[in-house]
C-alpha cells in the first residue's frame, strides 16, 4: 500500500505544481487549449486505454481470440474519419463540451438535455473504471467496497483541485507507466507459454460461431459511435492548439492504440492455456500479476496496473463535472439571475464532482463486469446523443439552421423516449424478440436525423 501512496503522492503534487502556474477557468476547463500533438496524442491514449481497452479486452481476447482487436480498431476506424471529416470544425469552434455543437443549431435548451443524456451513460462509464481500478487494489486491500472508495478518492483528490489541466498533464505519466505494465505481463505469459507441454492456443480471426457478424455489429457501431462523437474523445481535441496538433495527435495516437491493442490481445489469447477455465475473463491481467510476482515487485506491478483505469477516471470526472457544472447548473444559474461568472463556474464544477464520484461508486458497486456495463453506456449513447451531435455538426459544417420549434421539441421527445426504451431494454425492464434492438433503433434514429438534415439543407438552397 506504500507504493500506492507514493504513487499517489507523485500525481497529486505534480498537478498542484503546474495548476499554480496558471489558474483560469480555461485552464480548469481546456488546458488553455495549447496542447501539442504530443500532449494530444498521450492524452487520447491515456483516456482510450481506460479500464475497457485494457482489462475488457484481454478478457475478450481470452474469449474471442484475436476477433477481440475489435474493440480497439473500431475505435482507431472513427477516430480517422473524425479527423478527415469534423476535425478542423471542431477545433474552430473553440467550445469546452460537445454539447456546445448542439447548442449552436438547436439552441441552450437542448444543450442542458444533451448533456444531461450523455450523463446517464458516461457515469456508467466512469464506474468501469472503478471497477478495474478498485479490483486491483483490493488485491493489497483485501475489502472489495473499500478499494472501490479509495482508489476514486486517488483521482478525485488531483482531478478537483486542477481539473482538466490534471489529468493532461499527468497523461503521458500514466500512459508510460501502463506500457511498461502490459510489456512486462506480455513477457511474462509469453515465457510461461513457451514452457508448457501442451501448447493449445489457435490464433483465430474471423466470423465464427461465437463471433457472429450481429454480434460484430453490436461492438462496432456502439463503439465507433462513441468514438466518433465521444465527449471525452471530444474533450481532448477541445484542448488542442491548433488543428494542426489536433491532426497529427489523433494520428499517433491511432499508431499508439493498434500496437498496445496487440499487446493486449496477445496476453488475453496466450493466458489461457496458462489459467484454464476462468469466471471473470475481466480480472484475467490481475491475477497474472499476482501469480508471477511477489513482496515489492508485486506491488510495483499492481501500482502500474493502477495506472491504466487511473488515466481515463481523471478525465472522465472532469469532463463529466464540466457538463453537470457548466451546461446544467451554470445554465440554470445565469438564466435564473441573468449573470455569469467564471468563479461560480469552477465552484458548480467542483461541486459536480463531488455528486458525479458518489454516484459513480454507487453504480460500480452494482455492477458485474465491465464490456457488459461499457456497451449499455455505449448503447444509450448511439441510439439518443450521436443523431443530434451529427446533425449538429453537419449543420454547422455546412451551415444549416433549424428554425422550426416544433420539430425540434419532437425531436427531444423521441429521443428521451428512445434512451427510456433502450436503458429497460437493457435492464430488462422490457423483453423483445428483436436481439439487437439498441442497434436498430440506433440506425433508425441516424437515417431519420440524417434524412431531415438533408431536407433542412435543401430548403436553405432555395
Amino acid at each position: 500500500m506504500t507504493l500506492v501512496i507514493v504513487y499517489w503522492l507523485v500525481l497529486f503534487i505534480y498537478s498542484i505544481i503546474m495548476w499554480k502556474r496558471q489558474r483560469t477557468e480555461a485552464s480548469f476547463l481546456v488546458y488553455e487549449r495549447k496542447s501539442g500533438s504530443f500532449i494530444v496524442a498521450m492524452s487520447l491514449t491515456s483516456l482510450v486505454f481506460g479500464a475497457s481497452s485494457v482489462f475488457g479486452l484481454a478478457g475478450y481476447a481470452y474469449t474471442y481470440n484475436l476477433n477481440a482487436i475489435w474493440w480497439t480498431l473500431s475505435g482507431i476506424i472513427f477516430l480517422i474519419i473524425l479527423r478527415m471529416v469534423f476535425l478542423s470544425r471542431l477545433v474552430d469552434l473553440k467550445a469546452y463540451t460537445i454539447s456546445d455543437t448542439v447548442s449552436s443549431v438547436f439552441g441552450p435548451k437542448y444543450k442542458i438535455i444533451t448533456s444531461a443524456l450523455i450523463l446517464i451513460s458516461w457515469i456508467m462509464i466512469l464506474a468501469v473504471q472503478i471497477i478495474a481500478g478498485g479490483n486491483i487494489l483490493s488485491m493489497i486491500t483485501g475489502n472489495r467496497e473499500l478499494s472501490y472508495i479509495l482508489f476514486c478518492m486517488i483521482f478525485f483528490s488531483y482531478t478537483f483541485v486542477t481539473g482538466q489541466s490534471g489529468a493532461i498533464r499527468t497523461s503521458w505519466l500514466q500512459t508510460f507507466l501502463m506500457i511498461i505494465g502490459i510489456a512486462l505481463l506480455l513477457w511474462y505469459v509469453v515465457s510461461i507459454y513457451g514452457t508448457l507441454p501442451d501448447k493449445k492456443v489457435q490464433l483465430s480471426f474471423g466470423f465464427n460461431n461465437t463471433f457472429t457478424p450481429g454480434f460484430f455489429l453490436n461492438i462496432f457501431i456502439p463503439v465507433g459511435l462513441s468514438y466518433l462523437f465521444g465527449p471525452d474523445i471530444y474533450s481532448r481535441i477541445f484542448t488542442a492548439r491548433n488543428v494542426k496538433s489536433a491532426g497529427r495527435g489523433i494520428i499517433a495516437a491511432c499508431v499508439l492504440i493498434t500496437v498496445i491493442s496487440i499487446m493486449i490481445v496477445l496476453i488475453g489469447v496466450y493466458s489461457a492455456p496458462i489459467l484454464g477455465k476462468v469466471s471473470v475473463p475481466d480480472q484475467i491481467i490481475p491475477t497474472l500479476a499476482s501469480m508471477q510476482f511477489s513482496g515489492v515487485l508485486k506491488s510495483l506491478i499492481l501500482v502500474l496496473l493502477i495506472s491504466i483505469p487511473l488515466s481515463g477516471a481523471d478525465a472522465m470526472l472532469a469532463n463529466m463535472a464540466t457538463y453537470l457544472g457548466k451546461d446544467i447548473a451554470g445554465g440554470i444559474y445565469t438564466a435564473t439571475t441573468g449573470r455569469s461568472s467564471e468563479k461560480m463556474s469552477v465552484i458548480l464544477i467542483r461541486l459536480s464532482m463531488i455528486i458525479i464520484s458518489a454516484a459513480a461508486v454507487i453504480t460500480a458497486l452494482n455492477s458485474k463486469s465491465i464490456i457488459p456495463t461499457l456497451l449499455i453506456a455505449y448503447k444509450i449513447f448511439s441510439v439518443v446523443v450521436v443523431p443530434f451531435i451529427m446533425v449538429s455538426m453537419l449543420s454547422l459544417k455546412y451551415n444549416v439552421k433549424w428554425e422550426n420549434r416544433a420539430l425540434k421539441i419532437v425531436l427531444a421527445v423521441y429521443t428521451i423516449l428512445s434512451a427510456g426504451v433502450v436503458i429497460a431494454f437493457e435492464m430488462k425492464l422490457i423483453s423483445s424478440s428483436i436481439q439487437y434492438l439498441p442497434l436498430y433503433l440506433t440506425g433508425i434514429n441516424i437515417s431519420m436525423f440524417l434524412a431531415l438534415f438533408l431536407g433542412m439543407k435543401l430548403l436553405h438552397r432555395k
